[in-house]
């Protein structure tokens, strides 16, 4: 599993006395590297109160147990790690996670690059 996997790393990292870091209080490191590696996989919120990918501009909903769909205001950006269907066959993003745009610019400005 992913939690046995970095266990493992962990511990190889403990022995060769590799510094494992934590962002600690600022969750941004960790959110932009999730936007560098998942930058295909981003969404706006819409007007229409759905998501719509940057690139395809196709509908997809948050999952329902995402904290983002269950509270507070949706954020305007998500990158997200892996999508489904629901039981109706509409596109729902899994993992997903606020980014700021200029992220994704920074790390896929050609991909997103206006025609």
């Amino acid at each position: 599993s992913g939690l046995t996997q970095w266990l493992v790393t962990a511990q190889v990292a403990a022995e060769d006395s590799i510094q494992m870091a934590s962002c600690g209080e600022d969750p941004d490191p960790l959110r932009k590297a999730l936007c560098a590696g998942f930058f295909a996989r981003a969404a706006r919120f819409a007007p229409d109160a759905c998501y719509r990918t940057l690139r395809a501009d196709r509908e997809i909903t948050l999952h329902s147990l995402s904290v983002h769909a269950a509270f507070g205001t949706p954020p305007e950006y998500v990158c997200f790690a892996d999508f489904g269907r629901d039981d109706t066959g509409g596109a729902v993003a899994r993992h997903a996670s606020r980014v700021d745009p200029r992220w994704l610019l920074d790390a896929a400005g050609e991909y997103y690059r206006l025609k």
